[in-house]
């Protein structure tokens, strides 16, 4: 019977995801820019993470945000250093009031984690951006 109920449920969580029409129940942050070609949220229920593709500089990118972990909210920005450390995201990036950390893996995606608007975000580029970029794509994110 244990089998049975497993494959229900991920049958269940294909489906779901592919009909799921869900909206976020907090604020998210889209680019501002023209230049950026997000495409629409999707949104995961269950995890409570909305996400969307972008391209910045002719690369791909991946932006994943979700509420703050309520263990990040008493010091939100030394929680988002301790996980950067945890991934290898070492390479800080300024931007305005936010303070992101970036990292590339071995096999070439980099990861950037930052909070901002109570939201924790990660993005994940097919290939190294540079800092100046990441900078003024973060700082154009807003609610929308």
């Amino acid at each position: 019977t244990n089998n049975t109920t497993t494959k229900d449920t991920k049958t269940t969580e294909v489906l779901g995801q592919a009909t799921q029409a869900a909206k976020p129940d907090f604020s998210t942050l889209r680019p501002t820019t023209i230049e950026n070609q997000a495409t629409d949220t999707k949104y995961d229920g269950e995890k409570k993470v909305a996400s969307y593709n972008d391209v910045l500089k002719d690369i791909n990118i991946t932006v994943s945000q979700q509420p703050l972990p309520s263990d990040f909210k008493a010091s939100p920005t030394s929680s988002v250093e301790t996980l950067a450390k945890q991934i290898n995201a070492n390479e800080k990036i300024s931007a305005s009031d936010t303070t992101a950390f970036a990292g590339v893996s071995i096999k070439g995606p980099q990861t950037v984690v930052f909070t901002k608007n109570d939201l924790l975000f990660f993005i994940t580029a097919d290939k190294k951006i540079d800092v100046l970029t990441w900078s003024k794509y973060i700082e154009g994110l807003r609610s929308n």
